[in-house]
């Protein structure tokens, strides 16, 4: 029985190793785009940028359209379909003196973690 369970917990945990890895570069390529999208925005907004530190400023993904910061829309590689413009963004924070980049991106079924 002890056998048993400690074979089904090793599946289980193969299962949701390999889950992760089906999301893979094609969402790592968008965050990517996203982040250098995100560090020319800051350089040419530098004034919106934080100031104080721990200060956090967002920018979000439709800033980035409307900029021409991105200029295509960014698509969900497994379905082709507009990755979400209302829940995507990227967060700026100044920590230690340097502008740290935290890209959030929604596209269908995926969030970054």
């Amino acid at each position: 029985m002890k056998k048993i369970l400690i074979i089904l917990l090793f599946v289980i945990i193969l299962v949701g190793c390999r889950k992760e890895k089906d999301y893979g570069p094609e969402y790592k390529a968008l965050e990517d785009s996203m982040l250098e999208a995100a560090k020319r925005f800051a350089e040419t907004n530098a004034a919106s940028m934080p100031k104080t530190e721990g200060e956090v400023y967002s920018i979000g993904l439709s800033n980035l359209y409307n900029g021409d910061f991105i200029t295509n829309k960014l698509k969900d590689p497994k379905t082709n379909k507009d990755c979400d413009i209302e829940n995507s963004f990227v967060h700026t924070k100044l920590q230690d003196g340097q502008i740290v980049y935290t890209v959030h991106l929604v596209c269908g079924d995926y969030s970054t973690k």
